[in-house]
Parts: structure tokens; C-alpha cells; sequence
């Protein structure tokens, strides 16, 4: 019998057809999309949100990060191997109000690794990218793998890039980063993981050897106080009693104690260390499959970490990410530094009387106030970074006292000023701007004008707020203006207008409690939310009722400013007196009292008062922060890694047997009527099963 058109061939044909089929479904499932770049990124659109910046580790999951965090990529700037991609729509974020996130990578889009390494300054690089597009200039750096510890050297100032010179960063996630080195390496040296791992950050696998060189420096470090810290921990599998992500061990991920001023945060997630890099094979080669005799890992452990996914695609690692950020930045920007210039009148008009002293005396107290209050904040643990200086005016400016972290300084620098002169307020501000230029760029710069109000020479009114007080504006300081003494009704409004055009306020000091309260109510404002604001008659209030603490709170805070010495205070939870060895309490020689408490257990709090020792009123300001990770995994959910992928597989499995199922049954419905292969076909004609296989 003659074959028709289903002859032994066809058979071979219909398989690699199947085989190409499988292939590129599997291509796709595994590998995801390249790094299809879009159109060139317009600007942010969440602009009052705290922008996130992920270091790519190297190994090539630039493209999963796209592929898994953005959804479509977006290149913002390029320079040698180094790319800044961002979104305009996040899909990592499932929900509104999603933060600007980037990623910064040397890799290309074909998933291969690192081009060029991540270190400081490519990290300095992009975040100045970033700035050009959020005017805040403050971002969340997430690092992958080795990178954290790029961005570790970034924020303890250990490269030739100074941090601290520029305050832009406001919290730190770490991917699976061996913060205390590499265990594994130790036992299985011939891994070729190992260098590539390490060269995504520029380093060498000796670098990433427990007690190296690097590592003590970086452990000899601080991060700022300021920054938030969450290490996420991989753990896709256990080799024996030891769990892993595939490069670094659970314990390898944990920062030295003191480098880090609050507290760390450690979540356990199911991830491997890289989506791109094949861990099966890496591995294999420990596991008797693998030939190896000594120091054996299971093939079934080897099998596990192939199915597990990695940071870039984990589902759990992108919710811990938004938990973190809620936790922290859902208020948004945070402070990073503050800068402060006193901006002070010295002209003889500041030698009138005032009471029973003079406005230029007056004006001393008030500014000793500001850095007695000043010093007390920065004793608290966790304090924002600060520096003051003073600019003292007349008819001419000068900036007497730059940028300093000490205030007790101004109380010398005015000591021997005596008043003199005509009012320049124009010059005044034009000089206090132009001081800002050594300030951290990302601080939030605020200035204060003490003066009476009496400007006399130089612009005029319209031309201080179309000049220095607009230049103030566009470079983000904001003015608060305090008017010492009964002043003018027009010079009430001029002081108005220059506050309120920058977004400050205007403040009559009639007294130095007004003073006082006043700047702790804006420091606290600007470093989070105030959750009692209230002044106290002391003679009638035994006790101010406190922001109720639940799980999770990182620090409850308080602050008391009276009008008199200092008032005594016992802090109360639940009726019962907490212990004040468990207080940070810290009392200004002015009587300003600033009280923390370090993770504070849950309950009802409230400040009761001891003593007023002849006080007659206080203010009070009290403000809670969150804490989300203190429990470590708390908020890891189940891993379904394994899940998914044997789901996709089965699908592509049922789609593949469908496919030579079809193609089996058409062709052994081929049938043949006679001898003649053109002959029609007959109805109910079979083609028999033999005759496939050849005679």
C-alpha cells in the first residue's frame, strides 16, 4: 500500500514543531520580557511621595524588576554601562498612591550580568538623577546582594561621596546583602557564583569574606539616624540545618551591632538570591548527581532552589517592600537634616526699650532659648542633624556664624553685638539665602527673621518679596518671621507677607515661652505627625493624656516647654509609673524637657506632673512613631513559588499533549481509496497504524 500525504516524515516534522512550541513557551514563562525601553520618562508622578531606587545586584534581574515592579520600563539617563530606568505607572505598588520607583543597572537587557559595577559613585549618580526630578532630593535606596554594600559605604561617607554632605537618602532595604560575609564560600570555594556575585558591587570574592578588610571598615561605620533599615533575609532552602537564598546564608545577612543608631528590622522572605542566575547548575556540582564526594548537598535541595523565585519576582518581597514604606514614608517626605539661619537685627532701632529690657536683650534670650532647645533635641536618640548659623544685619549683612552643628555658639557670637545703624532687610535675606549654598542640598532649610519690623534703607517692600524673599522661595526655605516688641501695623503685614509668601509663619514674640514653643511645634512638625499639641495650665492640669501606644510603636517622644523652670514630669502607662530607666530625658538649661521612649510597650500613657517648680503653664508635644518589623517574618507571607511555576508548567504541559494529540489523530485519519496516492478519500477509510512506521 501507497502512502498519501502522512508519510513517515511528517511524524519528525509535527515533534519539532512540538519541541519549538515548548521552547519558546517556556522562554517566555522563565526569562519574562527583555528591557524594552519606552519613550524617555516625563515628570514624576507622585511628586509629594518619597521615590524608591533599586540597585540591581548584577546577575541580570534588571529585566524582572521591569518585568515584575514597573510593568513597562522607561530610560531616564544614561552614562558608560550604567542606565536609570523608571515607570510611569508602578505596578509593584497594586493600589494607588504608588511611589516614583527606579532601577538603576549595568545589565543587559538579554539578562546577562553586571557590565560595570554599583558602587558609590554610580549609587551618587543616580540619586542626583533622581533629585532633578523630585525637587525634595531624598529617596529609598533597595539594594540587591552585594550592592548593599555599596550603598552602605555611601551612607557611613566611606567613599570619596560624602552622605552626609548631601542628606538624600531616608531609608535603606537590603536584598539577601552578607553584611557579615559570605559563610558559604568558606565550604564550597569552587562555586562559580561567587565572582559575579561580587563584581556587581566592584568588589572581589575576598571582599565578601567574613572579617575582610571591607567588611570592618563598613562595621566601624554609622548609618545616618535618620534612615529607616529593613534586610530582607532569603531563604529558598535549607543545606543541612543551614537556610540560604543560594548565595548567602539567613545569619550572613545581619548588620554589626552600633552601626545602625535605631534599631534594624529583619524580615525572613522565600526568595533566591537571583531569577537570572541558574542555581540548579551552580549547585550541582556539591550534590552526588554532581559527582562531588565531599561536603554533599541533597539533590532535592538543589531542585527546590531552582523553583524558587528571587527578590526581583518574589510576590512576598514586594509586599514587605510597600509595608516598610507605609510604615514609614505614607506621611511623605521625610526630614534628613535641618538647616537653620538666624537671621538678626542689629540696628539701633533693637535698642529700644522692651519691658524691662531692650529689644536687642530680648532678642539675645530668645535666640539662647532656640539653642538650648536645639542642643536638647540633638541629644535625643534617632535626632534629625542639625546646624544653625546667625547673619547679623543693619545697613549691611554679615554672616557671623556659617553653618554650625554647636548653637551654643551664637550665644558667643552675639554676646558683644551692640545696636547700630539703619535696617537693611533686603541685604539681610539676600545674605542668609547665599548661605544656604554649604548646606546639605536635600535639607530642609529654614530661616528666621528677628527684627522689629523697621526697614529704612535698601528695597523696598515690593522688591525684598520680589527678590530675596522669591529667591527663598524657589530654593525651598521657608521663612518664619518674629517681630520683637509692638511693632506697626504695616510692619506686622510686611513681616507677613515675607512669611507667608515662603510657607512660614509670622509670630509676635511677646515673651520667650511664645519662642520656645514655637520652634519645637516646627521641629516636630518637620520630622513626622504631632499627635498632642496643647498647652497646660499648671496650677489646674495634673496630667496631659498621651498618644495610646499599640504593637509595633519604634519610639514615643515628648516634649515640654514651660515659661518658668522646668516643670517635673512622670511618665504613666495604664496608671502605673513606667520605669525612667527605660527614659532618655534630657532638660535644656532654659527648662525645655525632651523625653524618648525606645520601643515602648502598648498601652494608655500619660505625662503626669510632679513639680511645676513656679511654672505657671507648659506646652506639650508629644508624637508616636511606627514600627511594622520588630518581629522578624512577620510580615513574610507563604511562599508560592513552587506553586505557581507547577501550574505554569502543567498548563504549557496540557497545551504541548493537546497539540500531539491533534496531530496524532489527523494523522491517522490519512485514508486512501486505491493504490493511486491522488485518489480521493473515502468516508470511514483508514489509514492503518502500521503502515506510519514504514514496511
Amino acid at each position: 500500500m501507497s502512502r498519501t500525504q502522512g508519510d513517515a516524515r511528517y511524524p519528525k516534522r509535527a515533534l519539532m514543531a512540538h519541541v519549538l512550541v515548548l521552547c519558546l513557551f517556556g522562554a517566555i514563562v522563565a526569562c519574562g520580557p527583555s528591557l524594552a525601553l519606552a519613550t524617555p520618562a516625563g515628570p514624576p508622578t507622585s511628586p509629594n511621595r518619597v521615590p524608591v531606587v533599586i540597585l540591581d545586584g548584577g546577575l541580570g534581574d534588571a529585566r524582572f524588576y521591569v518585568t515584575h515592579w514597573f510593568g513597562e520600563a522607561q530610560e531616564v539617563a544614561s552614562s558608560g554601562s550604567q542606565h536609570l530606568l523608571t515607570t510611569s505607572a508602578p505596578t509593584w505598588w497594586a493600589g494607588s498612591g504608588s511611589p516614583d520607583t527606579y532601577v538603576l543597572t549595568t545589565s543587559e537587557g538579554s539578562g546577562t550580568v553586571a557590565a560595570g559595577p554599583i558602587g558609590v559613585p554610580e549609587i551618587g549618580w543616580a540619586l542626583d538623577r533622581v533629585a532633578e526630578r523630585h525637587p525634595e532630593g531624598k529617596a529609598i535606596l533597595v539594594a540587591q546582594g552585594a550592592t548593599g554594600l555599596s550603598a552602605r559605604a555611601y551612607l557611613e561617607d566611606l567613599g570619596t561621596l560624602k552622605q552626609s554632605a548631601r542628606a538624600d537618602v531616608v531609608g535603606l532595604v537590603m536584598l539577601g546583602t552578607p553584611n557579615a560575609g559570605l559563610t558559604l564560600p568558606g565550604t564550597y570555594p569552587g562555586l562559580d557564583v561567587w565572582p559575579p556575585f561580587a563584581a556587581g558591587a566592584g568588589l572581589a570574592p575576598a571582599d565578601l569574606a567574613p572579617g575582610s578588610s571591607l567588611l570592618v571598615s563598613l562595621d566601624g561605620g554609622r548609618l545616618p539616624a535618620v534612615v529607616r533599615t529593613l534586610v530582607l533575609q532569603g531563604v529558598a532552602v535549607s543545606f543541612g540545618d543551614r537556610e540560604t537564598d543560594g548565595v548567602a546564608l539567613r545569619g550572613d545577612s545581619v548588620i554589626a551591632t552600633g552601626v545602625a543608631i535605631g534599631a534594624v528590622d529583619y524580615v525572613t522572605v522565600k526568595a533566591r538570591a537571583s531569577e537570572s542566575w541558574a542555581f540548579d547548575k551552580t549547585w550541582l556540582s556539591t550534590s552526588k548527581r554532581g559527582g562531588a564526594t565531599l561536603n554533599v548537598v541533597a539533590d532535592q535541595a538543589i531542585d527546590r532552589l531552582a523553583l524558587a523565585r528571587g527578590y526581583s519576582t518574589a510576590p512576598d518581597v514586594r509586599e514587605a517592600l510597600k509595608k516598610y514604606y507605609e510604615a514609614w514614608f505614607a506621611n511623605g517626605v521625610p526630614v534628613t537634616h535641618i538647616s537653620t539661619r538666624l537671621v538678626f537685627d542689629v540696628s539701633g532701632s533693637m535698642s529700644a526699650a522692651w519691658g524691662s529690657t531692650t529689644k536687642l536683650d530680648g532678642g539675645r534670650a530668645a535666640v539662647s532659648d532656640f539653642a538650648s532647645a536645639m542642643s536638647a533635641r540633638q541629644a535625643l536618640p534617632s535626632s534629625v542633624p542639625e546646624d544653625v548659623g546667625l547673619v547679623l544685619f543693619n545697613q549691611g549683612a554679615t554672616v557671623a556664624l556659617p553653618g554650625t552643628s554647636d548653637p551654643s555658639a551664637l550665644r558667643r557670637v552675639l554676646g558683644s553685638v551692640k545696636a547700630q545703624g539703619n535696617t537693611d532687610v533686603g541685604k539681610a535675606l539676600s545674605a542668609a539665602v547665599k548661605s544656604f549654598a554649604d548646606a546639605p542640598g536635600a535639607s530642609d532649610k529654614f530661616m528666621i527673621l528677628l527684627s522689629d519690623g523697621l526697614n529704612t534703607v535698601g528695597l523696598d517692600e515690593t522688591g525684598i518679596l520680589k527678590g530675596p524673599v522669591a529667591s527663598a522661595k524657589k530654593r525651598g526655605i521657608r521663612i518664619d518671621t518674629i517681630a520683637l516688641g509692638t511693632v506697626g501695623t504695616s510692619d506686622v503685614g510686611f513681616l507677613t507677607k515675607i512669611a507667608s509668601s515662603t510657607g512660614g509663619t509670622f509670630h509676635q514674640a511677646r515673651d520667650t515661652f511664645e519662642l520656645r514653643r514655637d520652634f519645637i511645634r516646627a521641629r516636630y512638625s518637620s520630622v513626622g505627625t504631632i499627635g498632642v499639641d496643647v498647652e497646660v495650665d499648671l496650677s489646674k492640669t495634673g496630667s496631659v493624656a498621651l498618644p495610646a501606644i499599640t504593637t509595633g510603636a519604634r519610639l514615643l517622644e515628648i516634649a515640654v516647654v514651660p515659661d518658668g523652670p522646668a516643670a517635673s514630669w512622670q511618665v504613666m502607662r495604664d496608671g502605673s509609673a513606667v520605669d525612667t530607666a527605660s527614659i532618655n530625658s534630657v532638660t535644656s538649661p532654659d527648662g525645655v524637657s525632651l523625653l524618648a521612649l525606645q520601643s515602648p510597650k502598648p498601652g494608655t500613657y500619660t505625662l503626669k506632673l510632679m513639680d511645676a517648680h513656679g511654672s505657671r503653664r507648659a506646652h506639650v508635644f508629644a508624637t508616636v512613631q511606627a514600627d511594622a518589623f520588630r518581629q522578624t517574618g512577620s510580615s513574610a507571607p507563604p511562599d508560592s513559588s513552587a506553586t505557581l511555576l507547577l501550574i505554569v508548567f502543567g498548563v504549557a504541559a496540557v497545551l504541548v499533549l493537546g497539540v500531539v494529540a491533534f496531530t496524532s489523530v489527523r494523522g491517522r485519519t490519512r485514508v486512501t481509496s486505491s493504490d493511486d496516492p491522488a485518489a480521493p478519500l473515502g468516508e470511514g477509510q483508514l489509514l492503518p497504524l502500521e503502515d506510519e512506521v514504514g514496511e
